[in-house]
C-alpha cells in the first residue's frame, strides 16, 4: 500500500504527489514481477474516504499483482473482451471505440482516446 506522508485530505493532493504515488506503484509492480514472472495482472484500488472502517479520511492506494486474473470489474471486462474476440475475431475495445465515436462520445489527444461512458441507473 502507498500512503501519502503529509497530505491527508484528497483535495490537498498536488500533481507532484500523485505522480510520486503512481511512480511508487509502478516500481512495486515491476519489482514483484521481476521476482516471479507469472505475476502479470496488476490491480490498483484507490481509497480515500471512510472505507473498511478507516477512522479518518486519507488517500492511499492498494496494489495487488495476480498470476491468473484481474480483480473485480476489470476481470469481467478482460474475460468479456476475450470471449468477444474468440467469437467475432475482432478487438472488443476497437468495437467499443467505434460505437462511441459514431455517437460523438470520443475525444482524441495525441495517441490517446477518451470515451464518455453512459450508464443507466435505476433504483
Amino acid at each position: 500500500m502507498v500512503i501519502t506522508r503529509h497530505v491527508h485530505h484528497p483535495t490537498n493532493l498536488t500533481k507532484n504527489v500523485l505522480i510520486k504515488v503512481f511512480q511508487e506503484v509502478t516500481t512495486w509492480f515491476y519489482d514483484v514481477s521481476q521476482k516471479d514472472v507469472h505475476y502479470i495482472y496488476p490491480n490498483i484500488a484507490w481509497d480515500t474516504l471512510l472505507h473498511a472502517g478507516a477512522s479518518q479520511i486519507h488517500p492511499h492506494v492498494h496494489m495487488m499483482l495476480s498470476p491468473d486474473h484481474y480483480y473485480g470489474s476489470m476481470e469481467l471486462l478482460r474475460s468479456a473482451s476475450q470471449r468477444y474476440y474468440l467469437t467475432k475475431r475482432e478487438n472488443y475495445f476497437s468495437a467499443v471505440l467505434d460505437v462511441h465515436a459514431a455517437l460523438g462520445l470520443v475525444v482524441e489527444y495525441g495517441d490517446a482516446v477518451a470515451i464518455a461512458t453512459l450508464v443507466l441507473c435505476s433504483e
